[in-house]
C-alpha cells in the first residue's frame, strides 16, 4: 500500500503492494496522524502518516485480517481476521 500525505501528494511509505496479498482494510486516526491496515498476508501494519514513516508490522493472526479500527482516542487498535480471532493493541 502507498499512502499520500499533504496537498502535493507526497508518498508516506510503501511500495504499492502489501506483503504476498492483497489489501483488505483501511482506518485512520480521528486526528488523521496515523492510520492502521490489514490484509491478506495476514499482517496488520500501522502508519506514521504525520512522520512519513515506514509502517510498523503487528502480527498474531492465522487468518487473513478483514477489518480494522482506531480508537476514537487514537491509542488503540483492533483487528479482526477470517479466523474470527480479533487483536487488540496500542498504538
Amino acid at each position: 500500500m502507498a499512502l499520500f500525505a499533504g496537498r502535493r501528494g507526497a508518498t508516506v511509505g510503501g511500495d504499492g503492494v502489501v506483503g504476498s496479498g492483497r489489501l483488505t482494510g483501511v482506518a485512520v486516526s480521528a486526528d488523521g496522524r496515523t492510520a492502521v491496515s490489514g490484509g491478506a498476508d495476514r499482517a496488520v501494519r500501522v502508519w506514521d502518516l504525520a512522520r512519513a514513516a515506514a509502517p510498523r508490522m503487528l502480527t498474531g493472526h492465522g487468518g487473513p485480517v478483514y477489518a480494522v479500527a482506531v480508537s476514537a482516542d487514537g491509542r488503540t487498535a483492533v483487528s479482526g481476521a477470517t479466523t474470527g480471532r480479533c487483536g487488540c493493541g496500542t498504538l
